[in-house]
């Protein structure tokens, strides 16, 4: 897995959470106010796909606070759900 990435001449290290980060700023979120302006404090940036290294715009997509958090708890939901039906097997 890549530890760093370079994107429009800035260079971006990949944390022990799993996001690229360039000191404050992530990867992700740095190169949609590039292409898109400024993202309103209120607003997060979600990876559709779960895979936090695929940062592609189209992989984006711009959520609140409580809609991010309610789509995370659904994902572990999910997982745990997934997890017990492998148990039973």
């Amino acid at each position: 897995m890549r530890k760093k990435v370079k994107y429009k001449g800035r260079t971006f290290f990949r944390q022990a959470d799993g996001y690229f980060r360039n000191g404050k700023t992530t990867l992700h979120r740095y190169k949609y106010e590039k292409k898109h302006g400024s993202l309103l404090s209120c607003f997060q940036l979600h990876h559709k796909d779960g895979d936090k290294s695929n940062n592609s715009l189209n992989n984006l997509e711009i959520v609140t606070s409580r809609e991010h958090a309610l789509i995370h708890k659904s994902l572990r939901r999910q997982t745990i759900f997934r997890n017990q039906l492998e148990l039973e097997l």
